[in-house]
């Protein structure tokens, strides 16, 4: 883990040698390693977006729906090219969790991490199997002005979910120069 990797950096600063350094869990400490150039990555599995769907889990399984077996989490892997969005006080980094619900039952969350210039990266946009006919991905991002309740104008989809273009334009994100982004429509 990241802790680890910062003792291995202090180790071979004290020993006067180097290696490649690796971390695990995208610490703010491992941030700062690597823009040192001490640190060669760090990679991001975000426990937030683990507590936020461990909670959607345990709400399922109180109301009696369905959970799933085995929930995956795409690695975001954190080096010197890609840091600046990580870099951030910890006490400013902010992010946000919404549940999306269609009458009692929870049928999806999206994750967004304040960029602080008005615009947001989407960690994570999950809908239930059940659910997938992009409607409440067309609610979250289209008419329900919870992002611009939030002061942001601007989404972009991080890496691992701008893969999925075909959902991300239907529910109005763009590409713009190999991002996939999306305007906040401003609230009504």
């Amino acid at each position: 883990n990241d802790a680890m990797a910062t003792g291995v950096i202090e180790a071979l600063d004290a020993a006067k040698r180097k290696a490649a350094v690796i971390g695990i869990n995208g610490t703010k400490e491992a941030v700062d390693a690597i823009k040192a150039g001490k640190m060669l990555a760090t990679g991001d599995y975000s426990g937030f977006n683990q507590g936020c769907f461990g909670t959607l889990a345990a709400l399922r399984q109180l109301r009696g729906q369905p959970v799933p077996k085995e929930i995956r989490f795409p690695v975001t892997v954190i080096d010197k090219n890609n840091y600046q969005p990580y870099d951030v006080p910890l006490d400013t980094a902010r992010r946000w969790a919404f549940l999306v619900q269609r009458e009692a039952e929870t049928v999806g969350a999206v994750v967004v991490r304040d960029n602080g210039d008005g615009s947001a990266n989407v960690e994570l946009d999950y809908v239930t199997p059940r659910f997938r006919d992009c409607t409440p991905g067309e609610f979250v991002y289209a008419t329900s002005g919870v992002f611009a309740a939030h002061g942001l104008r601007r989404l972009v989809a991080d890496p691992e979910l701008a893969t999925q273009t075909s959902y991300l334009t239907r529910v109005g994100f763009v590409d713009d120069d190999g991002q996939m982004v999306r305007e906040v429509p401003t609230a009504a």
